[in-house]
């Protein structure tokens, strides 16, 4: 019945009143269609800096945690000057195996020979106990070494003799089963043939 009744007083308006009337009515819907796109729009930047201002969080903690700490509450295994030594021998199918170089110094610094038979480890800082293992000196001679192989020999392989050869290590004269996971043991004597540690490895 209201809504009969509206209709009437519209109907019982002007042309000009009428055209006012629906001249306001868009009026009010612009106005209300504005209202809603800018809310939305607002609602779409608020969204944008949120997750932007997470993201940059992240990488700012991400790199702290993961680059600056690590770095900052890093401690090497050992610091300041060394130069330690360990003597090696190695032997394919009971002949002694020459392992020689053309220069004066053979591998990297911080784990080489000098065609003596003794593994010379020289440095500033050792980073990280794992620097010290055996396997180190040899890769870094580009020559293989491990539990299951020994200068291109490979456990299996046949020696002259006919017998399937195997790797074995010893370390002081006892076996030993850590290969090239051993670790060098500190030795600054200068008696390095009599004081330092003995490596043998055969393939035998």
């Amino acid at each position: 019945m209201e809504e009969q009744q509206d209709n009437k007083n519209f109907e019982e308006l002007t042309k000009h009143e009428k055209k006012h009337l629906k001249k306001e009515q868009r009026e009010e819907e612009q106005k209300q269609h504005e209202e809603k796109k800018s809310k939305k729009e607002l609602k779409s930047k608020t969204t944008k800096y949120v997750i932007t201002a997470a993201v940059i969080l992240l990488i700012v903690f991400g790199g702290y945690y993961f680059i600056i700490k690590p770095i900052t509450s890093f401690k090497p295994y050992y610091s300041g000057f060394y130069h330690w030594h360990a003597n090696f021998e190695a032997s394919i199918c009971g002949e002694p195996a020459q392992v020689r170089c053309g220069a004066g110094m053979c591998g990297p610094m911080n784990m080489h020979h000098h065609n003596d038979n003794i593994i010379h480890i020289e440095g500033n800082t050792i980073a990280k106990q794992q620097d010290l293992q055996l396997g180190n000196f040899f890769h870094g001679l580009g020559l293989d070494f491990s539990n299951q192989s020994l200068l291109g020999k490979k456990n299996g392989d046949l020696c002259p003799n006919g017998k399937l050869g195997t790797v074995n290590m010893y370390v002081n004269g006892q076996q030993n089963y850590e290969f090239d996971k051993y670790m060098l043991k500190r030795c600054d004597s200068s008696n390095i043939k009599e004081d330092c540690e003995k490596i043998d490895l055969r393939f035998e």
